[in-house]
């Protein structure tokens, strides 16, 4: 048997029986031991080995890439629309309000996967990422036309998020299946198209705004992103040699089956410490602009961070990803989760735009890795036949994180200023970092293996 040596721990098994029930094949002792030795995660043993690489593999990281800078690079020029609803649409709403949009998008995108996950489980990639991408055209089409809050909550807080789950999911997934010693590499690649799309969408976004106006704005943005989306949607497509997505032939999953895989310790353990660092984690992106604006720093250069942020994060996913296969995605995630935490410590120290400059491209270095690496370590203990189930448990978990940090954040701001905000944040990223670090210590059985 071929030893798993792309990360430091294996599943934690507490003891035979419960290896039998989450495990289709047994696993096997000795390839175990010496992933072990070498500081490496050892990954459950699938009746079929992921491919791993070709062309087909490539060119499903190919469209995830495109998904991500499509769907996701929207979704991060949502301040672009939230400045346009502050001053036009919604100029008699409070800042409070306007904000619930966008994060009503967040937290349905996260506590969807409680529901797509498991429907890539049974359907596959294409049959949730095919409509996924025409709600995509239906919410822009229905945005163009909202006049008042409670149109633009459905369209483009209700109708985003669910869409951008249909597209989220299936993608993980199907890079997941394809991928094992590079996986943490290769959805490093595909998500880094949501950082790169992160930077072109807004200023897009603005030229249309001022060239158009609102109502075409979204017309535009609706054809044309449809189109790289239906590419996207015909490049991504779970490995053919499984059984797992036949929707003709026997249920595969039992209701008991599936408790066990939520069920399990380590697993929940690792959702937390995902709770956690995504509570913190989206603090700087959600009060980078009002804080620099905050030191003195006029608002065109202000948002000038964002961009910068964005392209750190760039090249952090994918140097996370590449060093994660090499010396453990539980390993390199605890690494960067901690010096994230660090740098939000320091955070209330950095006074000029110099050094906010400095900071924020460090910061998206750092963070960057923190959302591809959480669903590598997933997939690293986990079936392949429940991968869809247990990604979306991990981001239902990461829900009322994404949902709460902002107004929590808010309040403390209000009452306890800057520098509470960021002891706030950074204490929530350390939490998931401890969180983490346990998690790899229950799958190598308490062996304390540092890569």
């Amino acid at each position: 048997m071929d030893t798993h040596d792309s990360s430091d721990i294996k599943p934690a098994q507490n003891d035979d029986t419960l290896t039998k029930l989450i495990s289709p094949v047994p696993t096997t002792a000795s390839s175990t031991v010496g992933a072990e030795l070498q500081g490496h995660l050892y990954d459950p043993v699938s009746d079929i080995p992921a491919p791993d690489g070709g062309l087909r593999a490539w060119l499903v990281v190919f469209g995830g890439f495109i998904n991500f800078a499509t769907a996701f690079g929207l979704m991060n020029a949502f301040g672009s629309f939230q400045s346009y609803y502050k001053t036009h649409t919604l100029l008699h709403q409070p800042v409070y309000v306007v904000t619930w949009v966008g994060s009503v998008q967040l937290f349905l995108l996260f506590v969807s996967g409680l529901f797509i996950g498991p429907a890539y489980d049974r359907f596959g990639a294409r049959r949730i990422m095919i409509p996924g991408a025409f709600l995509y055209l239906t919410s822009f089409i229905c945005t163009s036309f909202a006049h008042h809050y409670w149109h633009i909550l459905l369209s483009q807080g209700f109708l985003f998020g669910i869409r951008n789950a249909m597209l989220y999911y299936p993608t993980a997934g199907a890079i997941a299946e394809w991928f094992d010693k590079k996986r943490g590499f290769a959805l490093g690649i595909a998500i880094s198209g949501s950082s790169i799309g992160g930077i072109v969408w807004p200023l897009i976004v603005e030229k249309i705004f001022c060239k158009m106006g609102f109502a075409w704005t979204n017309r535009i943005l609706a054809f044309a992103c449809v189109c790289p989306l239906l590419v996207s949607c015909g490049l991504v497509k779970e490995p053919e040699n499984t059984s797992r997505h036949d929707t003709h032939g026997p249920k595969l999953k039992l209701p008991r089956k599936i408790f066990k895989q939520i069920c399990q310790f380590q697993f929940i353990l690792f959702c937390a410490s995902q709770f956690f660092i995504v509570m913190g984690m989206l603090i700087p992106f959600n009060w980078m602009a009002l804080y620099a604006q905050s030191q003195g720093i006029n608002s065109a250069m202000a948002n000038n961070l964002f961009a910068i942020c964005y392209a750190g994060s760039t090249v952090g996913r994918m140097v996370s990803g590449w060093a994660a296969d090499r010396l453990g995605r539980f390993n390199i995630l605890t690494l960067i989760t901690v010096i994230a935490s660090v740098l939000i410590f320091t955070w209330v120290k950095v006074d000029t735009y110099y050094a906010q400059i400095i900071w924020v491209a460090a910061f998206g270095l750092f963070s960057g890795g923190l959302v591809p690496l959480g669903s590598a370590c997933v997939a690293q203990i986990t079936d392949m036949n429940y991968i869809g189930l247990r990604i979306g448990v991990m981001m239902a978990f990461c829900a009322p994180g994404s949902l709460t940090g902002n107004p929590v954040s808010g309040l403390i701001q209000v009452h306890l200023g800057w520098r509470g905000v960021h002891f706030f944040a950074a204490s929530m990223v350390m939490m998931g970092a401890v969180l983490t670090f346990w998690a790899r210590m229950l799958g190598a059985g308490g062996r304390k293996v540092i890569a």
